[in-house]
């Protein structure tokens, strides 16, 4: 589902207008990173939470916690797309009082002499799954304006498609709704009304697109589909999260994905970007048919589920907690590869890159578990807790301050626990492997 852009004058006068006389009366929240601001009036008091419960799909939205899931949102598409942190223009999220589930949501996109600007207009109260959209094209829009002098067609496809890949992956951490949500420990993935799994993110697609018939590309491209049948839409937004997940498994996939988005403004339609990106593979429309029809085939006849042997599962966990990169030790020297543990990520200081770094781990991780024997995925599981958790702490202590100690002892306080916690599941795993290796010796 894509966001209408305003075009009609006197609608934008309207909205404006009212985002205008909304401002006197509420409180302006900028994120962490400072890309997003919230203009609204804080809902928090209004609403209760019992830990647990199956929440509905509509909420009232509060300037803090949007502002925390608009970065997670951003979060999750820079380690999926395999971007660096930062952005060029800033967004403005408008939160309309007194507006329901259902009130259109508005992207406002403003070219300055400086740069682009985003306000995104808001209903007060809205549905989790169109929140999500929103905030996604408004993350994709930055990216592929930022040295663009017009606004870009999208294809229908990219948001739905990206939407899925992001919901699966990041599941129901991304959309924060109370105080608990900011504790990632607590999140159950039955709390919320996603289609979240921790051991095969792909089984919904995957069964949708095997006992239904899938759209082609060309029904793709054009969203051919009764709007209104909350099935065919479920099918479509399935094949979307395949066709994305596809693109971006082909070679140099999240770069190319990226010089896609960045092609858009620049071409009078998306298929001619489309097809200036991908021209390795595709150069005319039946090519990619052809592709999608076997991708369709390959997903749907095979059954990726197939577990590995808890020795094989270890070793493959192994590798996955080893990251690799490339360092610098002056501005024009040659680079050196490094293979770092995570307890040596967790100790770095530049939150930024080390963010970037393990957000995109903690996916790798969570992707890893579908093939993984249970006692080894409970054991991925329980890194990607303490990588989660570290992560809050460290974020909590770049934007918190407290004079009662030092930084470098808080900062002590958070990696010590972490690398403890690291170091101990490191042991379990080397004597599962001893015991393994003694059993099948006997």
């Amino acid at each position: 589902m894509l966001l209408r852009c305003a075009q009609y004058v006197w609608l934008a006068w309207f909205l404006m207008g009212a985002v205008g006389d909304m401002q006197a009366a509420s409180r302006v929240v900028v994120s962490q990173s400072g890309q997003f601001s919230v203009v609204g009036q804080s809902t928090l008091t209004q609403q209760s939470f019992a830990e647990g419960r199956v929440l509905p799909s509509t909420f009232n939205l509060d300037p803090q916690f949007l502002a925390i899931s608009a970065e997670r949102v951003k979060t999750s598409i820079y380690a999926l797309l395999q971007l660096p942190s930062g952005y060029q223009s800033r967004v403005q999220l408008n939160l309309l009082p007194g507006r329901r589930a259902g009130f259109p949501i508005v992207l406002f996109p403003t070219l300055y002499s400086d740069g682009w600007k985003f306000q995104l207009n808001l209903p007060e109260e809205v549905d989790e799954t169109k929140l999500t959209q929103a905030l996604i094209q408004v993350v994709l829009m930055e990216i592929a304006q930022r040295n663009a002098v017009r606004t870009p067609e999208l294809p229908p496809w990219l948001v739905d498609g990206i939407t899925e890949n992001v919901m699966y992956t990041g599941g129901p951490s991304l959309i924060v709704r109370s105080p608990s949500q900011l504790d990632t420990r607590k999140i159950s993935s039955h709390t919320f009304g996603w289609k979240y799994r921790l051991h095969d993110s792909l089984t919904d697609t995957r069964e949708l697109l095997r006992t239904n018939v899938p759209p082609s590309y060309t029904q793709l491209s054009f969203a051919t589909y009764n709007v209104n049948d909350p099935a065919q839409r479920a099918i479509y937004r399935s094949a979307c999260h395949l066709f994305v997940r596809g693109l971006l498994s082909l070679p140099d996939g999240p770069s190319r994905f990226v010089t896609f988005l960045q092609t858009l403004p620049t071409t009078l339609n998306w298929q001619t970007a489309f097809f200036r990106a991908y021209s390795s593979e595709f150069q005319r429309p039946l090519d990619v048919e052809k592709w999608w029809a076997l991708k369709l085939f390959e997903f749907t006849s095979r059954d990726h589920r197939q577990t590995w042997t808890p020795l094989v599962s270890l070793s493959r966990l192994e590798v996955q907690l080893i990251t690799h990169l490339e360092w610098h030790s002056s501005t024009n020297s040659v680079p050196s590869p490094h293979s770092l543990r995570l307890q040596e990520l967790v100790k770095d200081r530049n939150l930024d890159l080390q963010k970037q770094v393990l957000v995109a781990k903690l996916f790798e991780l969570q992707a890893l578990q579908v093939n993984l024997s249970p006692d080894v995925a409970e054991i991925a599981e329980r890194y990607r807790e303490i990588v989660s958790t570290y992560l809050e702490a460290r974020t909590r202590l770049q934007t918190q301050f407290d004079t009662r100690l030092p930084e470098s002892v808080r900062f002590d306080n958070i990696v010590r626990p972490a690398v403890r916690g690291l170091d101990q599941l490191d042991a379990t795993r080397r004597a599962y492997v001893t015991n393994l290796l003694a059993q099948a010796a006997r």
